[in-house]
């Protein structure tokens, strides 16, 4: 008749091993969805800046919006000798015939913002959090495969959170 395993060293083997399969499919689940936020920071980052044409405008009427920090802006502006305006965003306070550089898109010039949008920037942090929360779930999985204790917490904490969940619902 083969030993009985004490029921704390079951425990942690059982706990052990689901951590080891929880942390894995995080792993996996973490690089699914990185992946596409890295394919989107790519396209955000490869997007060519639509505003590249600038003249001057001025602002002909202003309104506050639900924040004390961002307003709306009537703006009046040139483009090769022909007239347009625009409704625009901005966190800088303006006064109606305050003069600004109006940055605009030269195909549709009724497209227009008081600030060049930075998406070169948004391109790269998008894909450095992916890269980051990739990296950090593959990290998991290494740890929960190297220690025993490390994959037992992870189960621990993976079943409570199912457990948690289900009794949310």
């Amino acid at each position: 008749m083969p030993a009985k395993t004490p029921l704390g060293k079951q425990v942690y083997q059982d706990a052990s091993s689901f951590g080891r399969i929880y942390t894995l499919m995080g792993a996996i689940g973490a690089t699914l969805l990185g992946s596409l936020f890295i394919v989107g920071g790519v396209y955000v980052f490869r997007q060519k800046d639509k505003d590249t044409g600038e003249t001057q405008g001025k602002i002909t009427q202003v309104n506050k919006v639900s924040s004390d920090k961002v307003h709306q802006y009537r703006v009046a502006y040139t483009v090769n000798k022909k007239p347009y305006t625009a409704t625009v965003h901005s966190s800088t306070l303006y006064a109606v015939n305050d003069t600004v550089t109006v940055y605009y898109n030269p195909s549709k010039p009724t497209e227009a913002e008081l600030k060049r949008q930075p998406y070169q920037i948004l391109g790269a942090f998008t894909i450095a959090i992916a890269v980051l929360v990739i990296l950090g779930a593959w990290l998991q999985y290494y740890l929960a495969r190297r220690s025993r204790l490390y994959a037992a917490a992870a189960g621990v904490g993976g079943a409570v959170g199912v457990v948690r969940n289900a009794m949310i619902q």
